[in-house]
């Protein structure tokens, strides 16, 4: 087995007690595939870091676990992009294995791969695939071989011990956490000046919102919204035209409308037009939401 460490030279905002993690394995199935390498990403002392523990030998996955489970015990958070489906039941299943009385899963877990399916039509998404993803932070990796490519370079490296098919599995999984990190760090930037994109402020903590969709009642126009980042609290606010409540981490908005032949009006001082015939003045709608967000 080996463990590598490097330092990253990288600002990135990511709390002390937080890592971001990556496994690479033998194939999809936790019972029957091995994990060889797990990897991950931390700060200390405002230095950034990558460890990568990796089974020269498929029997060591045993060794790795443990050491895996050592390295990580001062850490409370744990950051991955499809972790919740693939790496966490993963390494679950072996700490039960070889460990019975520790648990991945003591760790409070973020799932990236749920942020962004929240944001797959908002952003016209084709794919969520995480090389999907860097392309929308303009990521250029030097990696260019995919996980079942891993998985074939690393049967290759168990027969020839090549240190260069060791070191392109290596790579795959540093830069899939390094640029797992910067995402992580940056998400809300790819939001900014998005028509359905909002940040609002409750008891002094920030929520990010986005336009989940909307709907033209009888005489209502009904906007539900989504928070990215956490549950919005208990809320419940009533005015003239408008009512605002939550539910867990949607807010919606019912804003009174008035019809004239088939055009709709927001009604204020002077009447803004919402929907002409069928066209929507999204725009429009956006800018209501983010004035009444704004003085929430």
């Amino acid at each position: 087995m080996d463990i590598i460490t490097k330092e990253v030279d990288l600002c990135l905002n990511i709390d002390e007690k937080t890592i971001v993690l990556d496994i690479e394995t033998t194939g999809l199935s936790k019972i029957n595939n091995k994990i060889i390498l797990i990897g991950f990403l931390y700060k200390k002392n405002n230095q950034v870091f990558i460890t990568q523990i990796f089974c020269d030998e498929k029997h060591e996955e045993n060794t790795l676990i443990n050491e895996f489970f050592k390295l990580i015990s001062n850490y409370k958070n744990i950051i991955t992009y499809n972790g919740k489906s693939f790496d966490l039941p993963f390494i679950e299943t072996k700490a039960l294995k070889y460990l019975k009385n520790k648990s991945i899963y003591d760790f409070t877990h973020i799932d990236l791969l749920d942020f962004f399916r929240k944001l797959k039509k908002p952003l016209n998404l084709d794919s969520l695939k995480l090389k999907s993803i860097e392309k929308l932070y303009q990521i250029n990796r030097d990696d260019l071989i995919s996980g079942k490519e891993s998985v074939l370079l690393y049967e290759e490296y168990l027969i020839s011990k090549d240190n260069n098919l060791k070191n392109f599995i290596l790579l795959h999984n540093f830069e899939d956490i390094l640029y797992l990190s910067k995402i992580e760090c940056e998400k809300f930037n790819i939001l900014k000046n998005k028509n359905f994109y909002f940040e609002i402020s409750i008891n002094n903590k920030d929520y990010f919102l986005i336009i989940n969709n909307y709907k033209f009642l009888k005489n209502k126009l009904r906007v539900n919204l989504k928070s990215l980042n956490a549950n919005i609290p208990n809320l419940k606010l009533y005015y003239e035209n408008i009512n605002i409540i939550n539910k867990d981490d949607n807010l919606q908005v019912e804003i009174s409308i008035t019809k004239k032949e088939e055009k709709i009006y927001y009604p204020s001082t002077h009447p803004i037009l919402l929907k002409d015939c069928d066209y929507v003045y999204e725009n429009v709608i956006y800018s209501i939401i983010n004035s009444l967000l704004t003085n929430l």
